[in-house]
């Protein structure tokens, strides 16, 4: 696939995946709060500031490698956070809890630790297209930012389509999670080389084994959360 094409077929895959996992974890924490429209409400105007803040580190003057090398740390975090959303906030609430003498705490605490997974979420999601139109520039493509811009806002509504219409009621939460998780590493794989005897590969490797394990166990997965809830 040639270079151009690969950045907009990246750009469209992470923003899908930049949306729909801001819906999933407002769903994992309206499920949490038993909130609904305050907790959506509030996890989706703290990812869009999140996203901002991602949005305004720099990148100008960056060469090709250290692009490369943010992206793809920033695309493993996500698969890290992102992926594994549903057993980082079940494990939050009922560590919470365990803390209170087995007690739900109170609403707003219970609140900050998975505002702070949105925020580190949305942060590293916003780093993103700002680091695909940097490797534009050095690759001396450009005539394709306007066309990114186009891709991330086609891409967020098909993400927004997709999560109630698709992976909510078909998938759940766990596989949802970790299918989104797979998305991202085909994402990074497709803008920054990972060379078969190089560390990159071998993490690479390892994380998808890990996303397809917890895609495959998903049931199991998903009991043993909701024996915690």
């Amino acid at each position: 696939m040639p270079r151009p094409s690969r950045l907009v077929v990246s750009c469209f895959i992470l923003a899908f995946c930049s949306l729909n996992y801001e819906f999933l974890l407002a769903q994992m924490m309206a499920i949490l709060g038993g909130h609904t429209v305050l907790f959506y409400c509030l996890t989706i105007g703290i990812y869009i500031f999140a996203l901002g803040m991602g949005s305004i580190i720099g990148v100008e003057g960056l060469p090709e490698d250290r692009v490369q090398r943010r992206l793809y740390t920033v695309e493993l975090l996500l698969c890290a956070l992102g992926g594994g959303a549903p057993v980082w906030m079940i494990g939050i609430g009922a560590g919470l809890e365990a803390l209170n003498n087995h007690v739900p705490p109170p609403i707003y605490v219970s609140l900050l630790p998975h505002a702070a997974l949105v925020i580190a979420i949305g942060i590293l999601s916003g780093m993103e297209l700002p680091l695909l139109l940097r490797l534009a520039e050095i690759r001396g493509m450009k005539n394709l930012v306007t066309r990114l811009m186009a891709v991330d806002y086609f891409a967020s509504f098909f993400g927004a389509i997709s999560f109630p219409l698709f992976f909510f009621p078909t998938l759940g939460i766990v596989r949802a999670a970790s299918m989104l998780a797979m998305f991202n590493l085909m994402a990074i794989a497709l803008v920054v080389p990972l060379p078969t005897r190089e560390w990159r590969f071998y993490v690479t490797a390892s994380t998808l084994v890990l996303t397809l394990a917890m895609y495959v166990g998903s049931t199991s997965l998903g009991s043993w959360l909701s024996g915690m809830l």
